[in-house]
């Protein structure tokens, strides 16, 4: 049996000022993918969305180092291993 591999709105994603001081995420056909609220007085809040804005260039640069890492050792393998599993938890389609 094939795993099935999500399928994402292409990056890159830019954080925007949304409605009642939400951020909403855009992807590059100018459609929402996500809007983070604030929790309080979150500090972490517009970090949070940098990261989340990130997440399609963090899953592409993941997904070309592991072609390079294997070659560097134990420690090498034990990053690709942890890179893999991550890769595949971004990439899991849900039932």
């Amino acid at each position: 049996m094939t795993a099935k591999t999500a399928q994402h709105t292409p990056g890159p994603w830019r954080a925007t000022q949304g409605q009642l001081g939400s951020i909403v995420l855009v992807g590059v056909n100018g459609r929402a993918v996500a809007k983070i609220f604030r929790d309080g007085n979150r500090d972490d809040f517009e970090a949070n969305a940098r990261l989340i804005a990130a997440a399609p260039e963090l899953l592409e640069a993941a997904q070309e180092l592991l072609l390079y890492v294997g070659a560097a050792g134990a420690l090498g393998r034990e990053a690709a291993t942890r890179a893999h599993a991550t890769i595949a938890q971004a990439q899991e389609v849900s039932s």
